[in-house]
C-alpha cells in the first residue's frame, strides 16, 4: 500500500514496509542460546550424576542424586520442546562436548571421593538458576508466557538441587564426634 506523499498529493511516496521488531529478533537469539546451552548442559549433569551417585556411600544421598539425576533429564526433555516452539535446534557441538565433560565426570567421580563433585554440582546448579531465570525473561519478552511460566518453575528445581549439593557439601565439613 503506498501512502500518499504529503507534499504532493497527486504522487504516492514509497510503498510502507514491515519494520522487524528488532527487539523480539534480539530475545529469540538470546533465548535460543541459552535453550541451547542448558539442554546440552543438562545431560551433561545427568550424566555426571550417575557417576555422583555411584560415588556416595549413604544411600539416602544416592536416591536423592539419582531424583536429582532424573529431574535433569525431564528439564532436558522441557527445553528440546521449547526449542522446537521457537523453531531452533540443539547444538551439535555443545552436545558432543558437553556429553564428554559429563563422561569424564561420571567416571571419575569414584575416584575422586566425594566433596568435589558435591561442590561442582553445587555450582553448576547455582549457575543454571540464573540461566533458566534469564530465558525466563526473554520468553517473557516475546510474548511467551507458559514457556517463561515453565523456565521459572525449572529455575526453583535447580535452586533447590543447589540447595541440596551446597548442604552435603557443607556438611562434609563438620567435625564427627569422637567415639
Amino acid at each position: 500500500m503506498a501512502v500518499p506523499n504529503p507534499q504532493n498529493t497527486s504522487e504516492p511516496t514509497a510503498p510502507v514496509q514491515a519494520v522487524p521488531d528488532v527487539s523480539y529478533q534480539v530475545n529469540r537469539s538470546k533465548l535460543i542460546h541459552v535453550l541451547q546451552m542448558a539442554y546440552s548442559g543438562e545431560k551433561s549433569a545427568a550424566l555426571a550424576y550417575q557417576g555422583h551417585a555411584a560415588s556416595k556411600v549413604k544411600m539416602d544421598e544416592r536416591e536423592m542424586i539419582r531424583k536429582i539425576e532424573q529431574e535433569e533429564w525431564d528439564h532436558r526433555d522441557k527445553v528440546g520442546q521449547m526449542l522446537a516452539e521457537v523453531q531452533a535446534e540443539p547444538s551439535g557441538c555443545r552436545e558432543i562436548m558437553q556429553v564428554l565433560i559429563g563422561r569424564f565426570i561420571k567416571i571419575i567421580c569414584p575416584w575422586c571421593g566425594w566433596r568435589l563433585p558435591m561442590l561442582g554440582a553445587w555450582l553448576l546448579e547455582e549457575n543454571n538458576i540464573e540461566e533458566y531465570a534469564r530465558a525466563a525473561g526473554y520468553a517473557s519478552a516475546m510474548g511467551l508466557m507458559a514457556m517463561a511460566d515453565e523456565l521459572r518453575v525449572m529455575s526453583t528445581v535447580e535452586r533447590e538441587h543447589a540447595e541440596y549439593f551446597r548442604g552435603v557439601f557443607m556438611a562434609s565439613f563438620r567435625r564427627q564426634p569422637a567415639k
